[in-house]
């Protein structure tokens, strides 16, 4: 059975419908609060789909497909490569594709380049050999570009798709230390989805390494990831249909809502900012809710409440605030012309730079680099 199952086949056939499934129900019922995210991985999938696709199409009907076509999945996967990095980088820090992001296509403008003679020319050549897999693998030796040499793409492709995933890595591991992360529900999920791309890129490259070339180690490593990743997100169905949304820290159902007098809220307020104007307490980067309600003998869930009700906010925003304000007086002050983003960060009590930009650009409309430019080009 286990042989069967590896038949690249039958796995081809497998990963194209769950695909395009996957890719379907995320473009098609996007949620509003991840709308963009979903629609980057419903693109990854809907292209893995049509990789996939055409495979069957040139096992099925080898003797009427043009020898051209055979560059179409390689075009597509190269399309697809960025994908699950903008993806996680969009849950990340809500950084939608933009015109920097041209930079992407590179690989792939570099591929249609050195094949440019090759898609132009006439009638493309159809070899007679009808059995499926073994002719996809009998195109090989003709795969040869007019500016590299041969078999240097799908190396080139295996190595782009490993830097991919170790600046996927990068970010998640930026995401999981976010103080609160935008979508924490998705944690597990991303952590799961990053790791089974491992399996993709590795057997490709060792195959090239060892100049032997498989057609099983082109085809089934991928179809099993995206197998896995969709059975993956189908068994989480918060994610696939956008609900884990939730906000990380809620208040226990076991206290009852708090409700706070005017005296009280105006009581609790300045001795709030009492606390933070004296002991600067957001300077610390680990300052926790539970420190905070000791400070102002108050349990932690009641606090909560009162941030969360009262303020409008949570608790990181409220401390994130009085960090960017502490920045703001600073730079007026003119006592940070020495410090660079990454120094502005920690000396206003954030864990690192990309927290900070969010948290910046959310209280200022402008990003740390910008308000700093236009303050020089004032001045």
């Amino acid at each position: 059975m286990l042989l069967i199952a590896l038949q690249p086949g039958l796995l081809s056939c497998m990963a194209f419908v769950l695909c395009a499934l996957t890719g379907f129900i995320l473009l098609v019922r996007p949620p509003h609060t991840v709308r963009y995210g979903h629609r980057l991985l419903g693109t990854a999938y809907v292209l893995l789909a049509l990789c996939f696709g055409l495979g069957l199409f040139f096992m099925a009907h080898p003797q009427e497909a043009d020898h051209r076509w055979y560059k179409i999945p390689h075009i597509l996967w190269l399309i697809y490569l960025p994908m699950p990095y903008l993806y996680v980088r969009y849950l990340y820090d809500a950084k939608p594709v933009g015109w920097k992001d041209l930079v992407h296509l590179l690989p792939l403008l570099v591929f249609l380049i050195d094949y440019l003679p090759y898609f132009i020319q006439g009638h493309g050549i159809r070899p007679t050999d009808p059995m499926g897999w073994s002719r996809v693998k009998a195109m090989i030796p003709i795969w040869g570009g007019w500016i590299f040499p041969d078999n240097f793409h799908v190396p080139a492709t295996c190595l782009t798709m490993a830097l991919y995933w170790i600046m996927q890595v990068h970010t998640l591991v930026l995401y999981t230390e976010q103080q609160q992360p935008r979508f924490p529900g998705y944690t597990r999920w991303l952590v799961i989805y990053t790791t089974l791309q491992v399996p993709v890129f590795i057997p490709a490259l060792l195959t090239q390494i060892t100049q032997k070339p498989s057609v099983w180690a082109s085809v089934v490593p991928p179809a099993t990831m995206s197998i896995l990743t969709c059975i993956t997100l189908i068994m989480y169905p918060r994610i696939l249909y956008g609900t884990a949304t939730a906000p990380l820290v809620r208040e226990p159902s076991s206290n009852p809502k708090p409700s706070f007098s005017d005296d009280h809220i105006e009581s609790i307020n300045r001795e709030m900012a009492r606390v933070m104007q004296e002991k600067k307490p957001y300077l610390d980067g680990d300052y926790s809710l539970q420190q905070l309600a000791d400070e102002l003998s108050m349990p932690p869930h009641k606090l909560s409440a009162f941030i969360n009700n009262v303020n409008g906010s949570n608790f990181n925003d409220y401390l994130n605030q009085q960090r960017i304000a502490y920045c703001l007086d600073m730079i007026a002050s003119n006592q940070t012309d020495h410090l660079n983003i990454n120094g502005l960060a920690s000396l206003c009590g954030f864990n690192n730079r990309n927290t900070f930009s969010i948290a910046f650009k959310k209280m200022t409309g402008v990003s740390p680099s910008e308000y700093l430019r236009s303050r020089q080009k004032g001045a």
